[in-house]
């Protein structure tokens, strides 16, 4: 029996030399057994980041894990929801200051907690001890994961913190005019089919405040179809004499005959004049109180040109228009005609006395920076206002499809900085939800446009019929509720002139020869069916289709 104890007992320390001691065998477990560890690990960290909180549970963390998820889960769930069934409410909170400042601090905390979720997750399912290899490769990982989660938390902080910034510039002050409509935030659209916004281009020059002593050489009206965005851009020639004031408005005692002095080319009384010269004569306090009168003037006066009523104001000082155009990363035009780049001309013999920096010939699909596209818009020097009217509304044309929600998001700082110092309006913060909702069915919805011009279905403009305006533009926006219905062509009548289109240059571009003396071309008018031409498809009117004009 004594001689088999030492038997009995070998089987016993056979069974313990793999687990401490050095044997081939043993290592070759222990290091079968590290490896799928470290593997889970890096696993869960990465399904940790990717779903905060399963990386906790995973390593029994229950409750923080738990609570995590639930928190993921319950955010992204409410989003969801809200995005199919409580846009106009999800739209609120985008344009509400109070609640974006409160998201920039929520993203903030949001990364910090996320980042420390993935640490936690990363150290608690690491295998013990961990190899120097493991450690350097978990730290690499950890690392990528974290800057992946932070950086665009940081971003969607500080554009919400610029969003908020915006909102509480352009609308958190005392904005409301003497002619701003009231509608009910809550319900706007009831009995409301058209909104009408007057659009005031214009710059203030001399350092006065652009709302004090611009001169807006840009006049348009956009009539927006409530319930399908379908749009019209009725614009003004900038010279028009005998501006018309409502009967029962204040000013028309003053301007009976409408703003005029018995004198049609009196620069002074004409359209663009009117957002500085009224307030001289009348005094601001006339319509009651308002923090922009000359605005209050232009939209009392165009309205009843037009026989609209508008609601809402935005004036754009073309100035900062410039910087808004370079943080898109500028726009791209159509040249249909040639146009030239800065230059003057006498007023009297129409001679050129300042040479252009340069002449844009015909060319598609132009890119132009701010500089130049401002340049294009305000030119004239070659040809008449009617030539500058269709430049401007082509600008728009390309700022607006320019701003898609790529390249706005990738510039948005830049776009709201430039914006703050560029733009005024009366449009009151409790109209941002629906305004910003409607803007989306504008940005996808049919774009026209009436140029009223001299020469074109008997339009003068310095001795204009309002009466026969008024009705035109009626019959405009009827015929486009009705085509938008039908899914039809919204232009109630043939095309008005032989050259409508949009334009852009080269911006490297270097003065070209010209004649000595260059004249103005005035387009041909077709045969129209109307007194004052046709409302023109503006995607249409902006293609390239260059004429040889010079």
């Amino acid at each position: 029996m004594s001689g088999n104890r030492p038997l009995g007992g070998i089987p016993s320390a056979r069974r313990a030399l793999p687990a401490d001691s050095g044997s081939p065998q043993g290592h070759h477990r222990a290091t079968r057994s590290a490896g799928p560890t470290f593997r889970n690990a890096i696993g869960f960290t990465i399904l940790g980041t990717l779903i905060p909180g399963v990386g906790l549970i995973r390593a029994g963390r229950k409750v923080p894990g738990w609570i995590i998820l639930g928190f993921t889960i319950a955010f992204a769930g409410t989003i969801a929801a809200l995005a199919v069934f409580r846009r106009q409410w999800l739209i609120a909170l985008a344009v509400n200051p109070t609640f974006l400042y409160g998201l920039a601090v929520a993203l903030l905390v949001a990364g910090v907690v996320w980042v420390a979720t993935i640490v936690a997750t990363h150290v608690s399912l690491r295998p013990r001890p961990a190899t120097m290899t493991q450690r350097s490769l978990g730290a690499v990982l950890v690392g990528v994961l974290a800057f992946a989660v932070a950086a665009p938390l940081a971003f969607g902080a500080q554009l919400s913190y610029t969003q908020g910034s915006l909102v509480q510039t352009l609308f958190g002050g005392d904005n409301t005019t003497a002619t701003t409509t009231k509608i009910d935030a809550a319900d706007p659209w009831k009995d409301k089919d058209r909104l009408n916004i007057l659009i005031l281009g214009g710059d203030s020059g001399g350092g006065r405040a652009s709302s004090l002593g611009a001169r807006t050489d840009s006049v348009m009206v956009a009539s927006i179809d409530t319930h399908s965005g379908a749009t019209t851009l009725f614009q003004l020639p900038r010279q028009t004499a005998r501006m018309p004031f409502p009967k029962d408005s204040p000013l028309y005692a003053f301007y009976p005959k409408g703003f005029y002095n018995g004198n049609p080319s009196d620069g002074e009384y004409m359209l663009n004049a009117m957002y500085d010269n009224v307030g001289q004569r009348t005094g601001t306090a006339i319509l009651g109180p308002t923090s922009n009168f000359g605005a209050d003037v232009v939209k009392l006066s165009v309205g009843e040109a037009l026989g609209l009523k508008l609601d809402y104001y935005v004036f754009v000082n073309l100035d900062g228009f410039v910087d808004i155009i370079d943080a898109l990363g500028g726009i791209s035009l159509n040249v249909n005609w040639t146009v030239a780049i800065g230059g003057n001309e006498d007023a009297v013999t129409g001679k050129i006395t300042v040479k252009p920096v340069a002449i844009l010939q015909p060319e598609p699909d132009v890119h132009l920076d701010g500089t130049w596209a401002l340049a294009y818009a305000r030119s004239r020097l070659l040809h008449d206002d009617y030539h500058r009217q269709v430049q401007q509304r082509c600008v728009i044309n390309a700022v607006l499809k320019k701003a898609d929600p790529a390249s706005i998001l990738a510039n948005y700082e830049s776009i709201a900085r430039a914006g703050k110092k560029t733009i005024l309006t009366d449009v009151p913060s409790t109209m941002l939800p629906s305004m910003a909702d409607l803007a989306l069915k504008v940005k996808n919805g049919n774009l026209q446009s009436v140029g009223f011009m001299d020469g074109v279905g008997g339009y003068d403009s310095a001795n204009p019929n309002f009466t026969e305006m008024r009705a035109y533009v009626q019959q405009v926006l009827t015929a486009q509720t009705a085509a938008v219905s039908s899914g039809t062509s919204a232009s109630p009548t043939a095309s008005a002139s032989a050259s409508s289109a949009s334009v852009s240059a080269t911006p490297t571009a270097q003065p070209t020869s010209t004649k000595s003396t260059p004249t103005k071309s005035t387009p041909t008018p077709t045969t129209t069916k109307t007194p004052l031409g046709a409302a023109q498809d503006l995607t249409d009117q902006c293609a390239y289709h260059p004429t040889t004009e010079k």
